[in-house]
């Protein structure tokens, strides 16, 4: 509802002395039990959470990442495994299909946006329809429909 005003929590920085201590082979406190990265990731992407930026997020997804052994890409509000979806392609690669049915995406609202008129709405007077620029350095939410933390199918990232 326009004009509604909501209190909630955002996450605004990560420990990432805590989880590289926590998480690599030579460091002294390093605790296995603490890196099942899939574990970790639902609990650190939450839907319905808020986020100071997209930019944020993806610097945590991508320490993740790194140790886990596995690559994100950004697709409009998606951010997801590189390996996601199913192999569409009838060409046969070396090394095998870079789809694997992977599951891992997390799916992101933008909460500020621009409105703006384009280019092929001006000079029109009845109906022009606006459109809207989201700005993904600002606030995003992860939202419920289409998140899922865990990579499934034949995506095996490798462990450090």
């Amino acid at each position: 509802k326009k004009n509604e005003t909501r209190c909630m929590v955002m996450v605004v920085d990560f420990d990432y002395a805590s989880f590289y201590d926590h998480c690599s082979i030579s460091s002294d406190k390093y605790d296995p039990d603490k890196c099942d990265f899939d574990k970790m990731a639902a609990e650190i992407f939450k839907p319905g959470e808020l986020w100071k930026s997209r930019e944020l997020l993806t610097k945590v997804l991508n320490v993740i990442e790194q140790k886990q052994g596995w690559s994100s890409t950004n697709v409009k509000t998606h951010i997801r495994c590189n390996r996601y979806g199913n192999d569409d392609t009838t060409r046969d690669f070396t090394s095998g299909s870079l789809k694997a049915g992977c599951t891992f995406t997390i799916n992101l609202k933008p909460l500020v946006k621009t409105s703006y008129l384009p280019e092929s709405q001006k000079g029109k007077e009845a109906k022009r329809k606006l459109s809207y620029k989201p700005h993904w350095d600002e606030p995003v939410e992860i939202l419920a429909k289409d998140t899922c933390t865990t990579h499934a199918g034949n995506c095996r990232p490798s462990r450090e």
